[in-house]
């Protein structure tokens, strides 16, 4: 490989949401969702020379837009006008405007579950209420089931929020099923948000993303797209974003809530995006190599501890463990004993506290041991 995943490199002590959350330098920290990989050279050559030219003022997008279009061309075969791209500072800022900005202070949204937990927060922060839809398993993938989603809308249902590639559960969606989905929000007239932010972490070989607002003009008219390359490319703490919606009232709607917030993507954001759709795709590619090794390690270990299941996952580098065999009151304290912290099922919904989802966007000696710690409160 021409770049190295392998090399660990110490985060505590650079105020890391995940390796600094834990005084004791001997717990394992793989609850919060960003690599542990340096980001592609090619990235960090760029961002050097833009921080030796000493002024770091306010920058504007310049051509990114047409490179976002360039790229949604090559990689979906999606063709989207310049004016249907909003530049936003990131997705979950963006998961907040989209119920304060498109929903009336009386309308209803539908959730899935387990989803990551900003979805939540951001209803709750706009005062919206919501119902769960939860997944179900068919052939060892969580989908919708569409019965539910039909028999949980109400007259006042106005929005279905959607992540895919699915967080925690992995699930690429079909064609087929977002289609299915799809057809159910035109019957119900319900808006689609769509957060694809892990759009560019497909590990099964053969499987392609789909946008689903891509699927026809219809669909598109009333789908909200959240894209970015930060988990893709790992520069999260730098990130921005973009919104694509092809409707012009409703992006009149969040274009107001964008300026209202006076927030944009800095300096360093925009050069990392840049780069990224530019020259990042070689290292992108030989890290899509490393996490599916990575995943592969996890079943493994699964072959043999088979009281920890982990139902297929086609994308993320997150892995949605389910601990209910084992029995444990609560997984989340028991493995942080064993010096091992994940992120608590309950967090991605209250019925999912035997689950807890593990980040193998890590170097493969952090793995091993991890799983070695998994293994000892098994033992436990």
């Amino acid at each position: 490989m021409t770049y190295s995943f392998d090399k660990i490199i110490g985060r505590r002590g650079t105020n890391s949401s995940r390796w600094d959350q834990y005084p004791s330098s001997d717990v394992l920290p793989l609850s919060v969702a960003d690599m542990d990989f340096a980001i592609a050279p090619e990235i960090q050559e760029a961002l050097i020379k833009r921080i030796e030219h000493g002024i770091l003022g306010y920058s504007t997008q310049g051509n990114l837009v047409e490179k976002i279009q360039d790229y949604l061309k090559k990689e979906y075969q999606w063709s989207v006008k310049a004016e249907d791209i909003l530049i936003c500072s990131g997705v979950v800022p963006s998961l907040y405007m989209i119920p304060r900005s498109l929903m009336d202070q009386n309308d209803h949204a539908i959730l899935p579950a387990p989803i990551y937990h900003h979805f939540f927060l951001a209803m709750k922060q706009a005062n919206r209420s919501y119902s769960s839809s939860h997944l179900k398993l068919e052939n060892n993938r969580w989908i919708f089931d569409l019965n539910n989603l039909n028999d949980i809308g109400q007259k006042n249902t106005k929005l279905l929020m959607l992540c895919n590639p699915q967080n925690p559960g992995g699930t690429a969606f079909t064609k087929e099923e977002l289609l299915a989905i799809g057809k159910l929000c035109e019957e119900k007239d319900y808006l689609i948000c769509s957060d694809e932010i892990h759009a560019q972490l497909i590990l099964d070989k053969g499987v392609k993303h789909l946008p689903i607002a891509s699927l026809s003009p219809e669909l598109s008219d009333r789908t909200i797209t959240l894209m970015s390359l930060n988990k893709a490319f790992n520069f999260p703490g730098i990130g921005l974003s973009w919104c694509i919606c092809t409707n012009p009232d409703i992006r009149k709607k969040l274009q107001h809530d964008l300026a209202s917030q006076a927030s944009h993507p800095n300096a360093l954001a925009y050069v990392a995006t840049n780069t990224a759709l530019e020259q990042g795709w070689a290292w992108h590619a030989e890290l899509i190599e490393y996490l599916r090794g990575n995943r592969q390690l996890i079943k493994d270990w699964l072959a043999i501890h088979n009281q920890v299941v982990w139902h297929e996952s086609a994308a993320t580098y997150l892995a949605w463990l389910d601990f209910s065999k084992l029995g444990w009151n609560n997984v989340h304290h028991h493995l942080l004993n064993h010096k091992l912290a994940l992120s608590a099922g309950n967090q991605f919904g209250q019925e999912y506290s035997q689950f807890a989802r593990l980040n193998f966007g890590i170097p493969r000696e952090l793995l091993m041991e991890a799983l070695n710690k998994i293994t000892k409160g098994i033992n436990a």
